[in-house]
């Protein structure tokens, strides 16, 4: 009978080791995917403190993620966010998403465009906070926007003596 027990005390064992083998390969690979697969990533309580940032993060966001406890409404005031960050917190919370945009001033003295999503992760209720650099998107409709309006200025005005030309003195 001693020796039933003792093997399956050992057969849980080999199962048991077994099982944490592969828990610790499926965290490995997870947090693999959140470091290196995507963008900036942050992890957030539901109250907005942050718990984890990947690397990507830690890049863009820089000083602002060094406290243990740093809070995200917090970290995106110092950003300089344009909407509430409280308020996309909350929204995150009760309806499950919440996004906005912010510059962001970077330690090189650059403003960054960041777009913000918020997604409420079901599991534990955490917050998950994933942030995209848009600035080349923004430089570019700014440029269009700069060139449209060169445009109009030319479609009016004459190039050398910048005089309204012809079929703009007919409209007038």
């Amino acid at each position: 009978a001693l020796f039933r027990v003792l093997k399956a005390i050992n057969a849980t064992s080999a199962e048991r080791d077994a099982a944490f083998e592969r828990l610790s390969k499926s965290t490995a690979l997870y947090r693999d995917m959140f470091e290196y697969a995507g963008g900036p990533t942050l992890i957030c309580d539901s109250e907005g403190v942050i718990l984890e940032a990947n690397a990507s993060a830690r890049e863009l966001m820089g000083d602002r993620l060094d406290s243990a406890a740093a809070q995200l409404d917090v970290v995106l005031k110092d950003a300089r966010i344009v909407d509430d960050p409280w308020t996309l917190i909350q929204l995150a919370r009760t309806v499950g998403a919440g996004s906005g945009e912010f510059r962001l001033a970077t330690t090189a003295g650059k403003q960054r465009d960041i777009h913000l999503r918020i997604t409420r992760l079901h599991a534990d209720r955490n917050l998950l906070v994933t942030l995209r650099d848009i600035t080349g998107m923004r430089d570019a409709q700014r440029e269009l926007t700069r060139i449209r309006a060169q445009q109009r200025h030319l479609e009016q005005y004459d190039m050398l003596t910048n005089v309204p030309n012809r079929h703009r003195i007919c409209v007038l």
